[in-house]
Formats: C-alpha cells, structure tokens, sequence
C-alpha cells in the first residue's frame, strides 16, 4: 500500500455502530474476524494509497469502533453522526491527505483492484471526481469516489451557505 506520487492518496472509512437497518455491523463477525478488519485489510492491499482512517462519529456508541481502530493501529476521526461531509473532510484533513478516496463501511468487499483504477484514472486526467458509482457497472459494495481534498472542502463550505 504505497503510491510513491507527489500527492498523498488517503482511503477514509465511513463507518459508526449506530445503524438502524443493522446496529453493530461493523464490528460484527464475518468468517471469524470483524466486518471493519475485511474492509480494512482488502483496503491494504491497493498499491495507490498512501493512507487509511477511519472516519466515524463522536458518539458513545462509536467507542467500540474505536478501540478497535487503536487496537489495530488504524488511523482514526471522530466527528458529526449526521454531518457525514463534514466528518470526511475533517478525517481527511487530519490525515493531510490531497487525493481522497471515499469508502463507505458498506462496502465491504470493495476490490483494491477497483479502487486503483479510480485512483490511477483520476491521478492520469484532468478531472474533478471519478466514481464507479453513476452506472451500475459494477455490484453494489464495490464502489469507489475518488476527489481532491481541495475540490471537496469546496462542496462542503458550499452546502453550508
């Protein structure tokens, strides 16, 4: 997991224990280890970045989420449960990141493969975001959006005004 470019390329996780479809689903066990440690570790195999943090809420229910991070050595953000944006740009900025990769903890069996390509395809042209998102070419949980730190500060100070 190294992108060797100029810019720092960081995954930021998506993820909070406070779902209401499925509460506790990130810590949950799948095949023997918890849904968080899957995505984190396919995550770790992509050859483009630079970075992973966990960007989750500053909500007690979150602490157990956390402690895994810790526990893990997994960089991790605690912001807003209902300002997601807001939490990633944050996340991001403390991980001084200038290429961001959005993942959702949803996706857990997000292919590396796939998120190299969107980050090969955004660092290779002149771009404001790609994602696999738009079409579904590709099954649900295996999306990908890639942005710059600076373009997504921008969109979220505008949705503020």
């Amino acid at each position: 997991m190294k992108n060797d470019g100029f810019c720092r390329v960081v995954a930021s996780i998506e993820a909070r224990m406070g779902s209401s479809r499925f509460p506790g689903k990130m810590l949950a066990d799948l095949n023997g280890k918890p849904v968080i440690e899957r995505l984190v570790n396919r995550l770790k195999q992509c050859s483009l970045l630079d970075d992973i943090i966990l960007a989750t809420t500053v909500e007690t229910k979150d602490d157990d989420l956390v402690e895994w991070a810790e526990l893990n050595g997994l960089g991790f953000y605690r912001g807003s449960e209902d300002d997601v944006l807001l939490r990633v740009v944050e996340a991001q900025q403390s991980a001084r990141s200038d290429i961001v990769v959005e993942i959702t903890g949803d996706c857990v069996a997000t292919d590396p493969d796939i998120v190299d390509i969107a980050v090969a395809t955004y660092m290779a042209n002149k771009c404001d975001f790609v994602t696999n998102c738009e079409k579904p070419f590709y099954p649900p949980g295996m999306y990908a959006q890639v942005f710059s730190l600076k373009a997504l500060e921008e969109i979220e100070s505008k949705v503020k005004d």
